[in-house]
């Protein structure tokens, strides 16, 4: 498969090892929600489906997707600020920020479901936390297929570059 991308423009290549990339991270990250859907689907019972499901609720609902993307956003974040290749002061404070914006909503909805005091209204009932989940995964997703990619695009062109000499 990695041939295929070879003769595709530089950009295009970048993206699709970005593409690569995060799926990869999401089928490692996201191996307990996996295994538990493959445990369901060969058990085949009644009780094994409502187990699973249950865990899987139970999973949702502690916000283990939200940490996943928080850290993911973290990991592209830092490598983006100790790779070789050179940002704008802007672009750096751009990584920051976004970073930092969902790891501060991921700690805010970490302490109502911890704490369990604080009474947000918008996320009292599932669906909206449902809502919620979609918009960081989304957010968080396009975030480090972006920055992967502009690393990836870096490196190909100054691969290129030496080649050249």
């Amino acid at each position: 498969m990695l041939r295929l991308i070879y003769g595709l423009p530089t950009w295009l290549r970048s993206l699709f090892k970005a593409i690569i990339w995060a799926a990869w991270n999401v089928v490692a990250g996201l191996l307990p929600f996996l295994i538990i859907i493959f445990v369901a689907s060969v058990l085949l019972t009644k009780v094994g489906d409502n187990l699973s499901a249950d865990e899987i609720k139970h999973l949702s609902n502690d916000c283990v997707v939200l940490f996943f993307c928080s850290a993911m956003m973290a990991e592209v974040t830092i490598e983006a600020f100790l790779c070789k290749v050179k940002f704008s002061k802007y672009s750096y404070l751009g990584f920051s920020c976004s970073s930092f914006m969902i790891m501060a909503l991921v700690g805010i909805i970490y302490s109502v479901l911890i704490f369990g005091r604080f009474n947000i209204k918008v996320f009292n009932t599932l669906n909206y936390m449902k809502i919620f989940q979609n918009i960081i995964v989304g957010f968080s997703l396009i975030y480090c297929i972006f920055i992967k990619a502009l690393l990836f695009y870096e490196e190909d062109i100054n691969y290129q570059i030496c080649q050249a000499l």
